[in-house]
C-alpha cells in the first residue's frame, strides 16, 4: 500500500549508510593502529663489546642496529641475547600500538590475540544486541551500540600514556567489537525492514558497500597526518556519537512496532511513509497488517528444530561450516594482504578493501539470474583456488601476482558474505528463520576469532596460512553445490514441510 521502495525507503537507506560506514571503521582501523613497521634491534658498541641495553652515558659508546631483528650477540663467542630496544620505521605510523606495547618478536602473538578478543566482543554483542533490539526496539539498540563504539575507541586517550597497559588496549578492542556488531546488525535490520520483500535481497547486499568504504576513510585519516594510534582511535570513534541524532532522524521499524502491538506508533510511521511516497493507505489495510503481524509473533520454534529431520540437520551443519569459513577467509585475507611488503602499502590496502564493492554489485546482478547456490558455491570454490595458487607462487615471481590472487580471493569471500544472509533466510521456515541466522552467525564469529591466529601459521611454514584458507574455502564450496537446494524464484518456506520440499522442487533460473 505504501510502496515497497519509494522515496521514503530510499532516503532512509541512504541515511543508514553512515552507521554502516562507521561500524566498519572500528575493525579496519586495526590495520593501522596495530601496524607492524619495519624495525631493527638497537644495541650499543662500547669499545670492543656489544650490549643489548646499555644505559651509561660513555663517550666511547655508539648506537648501532643488529642484522637480526630480535637478537644480538653480546660479545664475540658468547650466546645470543634477546633484544629489548628497537628502532621503528615511522613512514606509515609515527607511533603504533605494536611499538608502544612491543608486540613483536617473542610478543608478536599479542597483536593477534587483541584482534581475536575484538572478535569475541562481536560474538557476545551479536547475542546481546540481538536480544536488546528485539526487546526494546531497533532505535534504542542503535543508540546503545554507537555509544559502545565511541567509548571503546576513546578509552586509551582517557588514560595517561605512562600507565597505559596492553590489557587496557585489549579491553578497548573488546568494547569496540561489541559496538561494531551491534551497530551494523541494527543497520542491516532496519534496511531490510523498511522495504518490501521484493527489494530485501538487493538492499541487504548494497548496505555492505558503505561498510567497505569505511576502510577507505581510515586510510584517508592516516594520509591526512593522523599517525599515532591512540589519536587515530579517538578521531575515528568519536563521530559515532553523531548516530545519537538518528533518534530524531529515522523512525522505528514498522515491522517491530507491529509485533509489539504498538498500534499508534505503527500508524504514524505508515502514514509518514505513505505521505512521502504519495500513497493512500486504507484503514482496513492497516488493521489487516497489524493482525498478520500478531499472527507471526505467535509462531514459535527452538534451536532443536535446526537439528531434525535429517535433511534440515545436514543443511544446518553445511551452513554453519560455510559461515565460519567465509568470515575466516574474509578477515584473514584482509590482514594477510595488507601486511605484504609491497612498494605501496596504501595501494595494496585500498585494493583489498575496495574488492568488496564490485563483489556486492556482482551479487546484485547475478543472484536472480544464476541462482543462489551456483553463485555462493562458485565464489567459495574460486576463493579457495585463489588462495591455494597464491600459497604456491614461485619464489621469483612478482609480488603483485600473489597480491592479485589474494585480492581475487577477498572479492569472492566478500561476495559469499553478501549472499549467505539472504540464502540462509530462504532455507528455513518462518518459525526458526531468525534462530537459523543467529546460530549461523555464531559460527561465523568463531571463524572471526580464529582468523588472527591463522596468520601465525606462517612461522611454521610460510605458505600454510593461505593453504589452510584455500582448502577450507574449496571444501565449503563443494559442500554448498552438493548439499544445499536452490531457493531462487521460490516463496519463503512457512512451515518445516515447505523447507524440506525445497530439496524436491525444480526451479527454472533465468539467464
Amino acid at each position: 500500500e505504501i510502496g515497497e521502495c519509494g522515496r521514503w525507503q530510499r532516503a532512509l537507506f541512504m541515511v543508514l549508510w553512515v552507521p554502516s560506514c562507521l561500524s566498519s571503521i572500528a575493525v579496519f582501523m586495526y590495520e593501522f593502529i596495530a601496524f607492524t613497521p619495519e624495525f631493527s634491534c638497537e644495541h650499543y658498541i662500547c669499545g670492543s663489546s656489544l650490549y643489548a641495553n646499555y644505559t651509561k652515558d660513555e663517550s666511547n659508546c655508539t648506537v648501532s642496529s643488529s642484522i637480526d631483528q630480535c637478537k644480538i650477540q653480546s660479545n664475540v663467542g658468547e650466546s645470543e641475547t634477546v633484544c629489548t630496544s628497537f628502532k621503528f620505521d615511522k613512514s606509515i605510523m609515527e607511533r603504533s600500538a605494536v611499538e608502544e606495547f612491543t608486540m613483536i618478536c617473542r610478543n608478536e602473538w599479542k597483536k593477534n590475540l587483541a584482534q581475536s578478543v575484538y572478535m569475541v566482543g562481536m560474538l557476545i554483542g551479536s547475542f546481546s544486541f540481538g536480544w536488546f533490539g528485539d526487546k526494546f526496539g531497533r532505535k534504542p539498540c542503535l543508540m546503545l551500540s554507537a555509544g559502545f563504539l565511541a567509548a571503546g575507541g576513546s578509552l586509551p586517550m582517557m588514560i595517561p600514556q605512562e600507565i597505559r597497559t596492553y590489557s587496557l588496549f585489549v579491553c578497548s578492542r573488546f568494547i569496540s567489537g561489541l559496538g561494531h556488531v551491534g551497530t551494523f546488525m541494527v543497520t542491516v535490520t532496519l534496511a531490510l525492514e523498511y522495504v518490501g520483500k521484493t527489494y530485501r535481497a538487493v538492499f541487504g547486499i548494497l548496505i555492505e558497500i558503505p561498510f567497505a568504504l569505511g576502510g577507505i576513510v581510515v586510510a584517508l585519516v592516516n594520509v591526512m597526518g593522523v599517525k599515532e594510534w591512540d589519536h587515530m582511535m579517538l578521531i575515528l570513534s568519536v563521530p559515532n556519537l553523531l548516530i545519537w541524532s538518528y533518534w530524531f532522524l529515522i523512525p522505528e521499524s514498522p515491522r517491530w512496532l507491529v509485533t509489539r502491538g504498538m498500534v499508534k506508533d505503527f500508524s504514524k510511521v505508515v502514514a509518514a511513509a505513505a505521505q512521502a511516497n504519495r500513497k493512500l493507505v486504507d484503514e482496513d489495510v492497516l488493521t489487516a497488517i497489524r493482525g498478520e503481524g500478531n499472527k507471526k509473533e505467535l509462531q514459535t520454534g527452538s534451536f532443536l528444530d535446526l537439528l531434525h529431520p535429517r535433511v534440515i540437520l545436514v543443511r544446518s551443519l553445511c551452513l554453519f561450516l560455510c559461515w565460519m569459513v567465509t568470515i575466516l577467509t574474509y578477515f584473514s585475507l584482509t590482514s594477510y594482504t595488507s601486511m605484504m611488503k609491497t612498494d605501496n602499502f596504501y595501494l595494496t590496502y585500498c585494493l583489498v578493501i575496495l574488492a568488496e564493492v564490485p563483489a556486492c554489485i556482482f551479487c546484485v546482478l547475478t543472484l536472480d539470474r544464476m541462482g543462489r547456490r551456483p553463485v555462493f558455491g562458485g565464489c567459495q570454490v574460486l576463493a579457495g583456488l585463489s588462495c591455494i595458487i597464491a600459497a604456491f607462487t614461485p619464489p621469483g615471481s612478482p609480488l603483485m601476482l600473489k597480491v592479485s590472487l589474494c585480492i581475487l580471493g577477498k572479492f569472492c569471500s566478500s561476495a559469499c558474505m553478501a549472499i549467505m544472509f539472504v540464502y540462509t533466510a530462504e532455507l528455513f521456515p518462518t518459525s526458526v528463520r531468525n534462530r537459523s541466522i543467529g546460530a549461523a552467525s555464531f559460527w561465523g564469529r568463531v571463524g572471526g576469532i580464529i582468523a588472527p591466529q591463522i596468520l601465525l601459521l606462517d612461522k611454521v611454514w610460510p605458505p600454510l596460512p593461505l593453504l589452510v584458507l584455500g582448502v577450507a574455502s574449496l571444501s565449503a564450496g563443494v559442500l554448498i553445490i552438493l548439499l544445499l537446494p536452490e531457493t531462487n524464484g521460490r516463496k519463503l518456506p512457512e512451515t518445516m514441510e515447505d523447507a524440506i520440499n525445497l530439496e524436491k522442487d525444480v526451479v527454472i533460473v533465468s539467464i
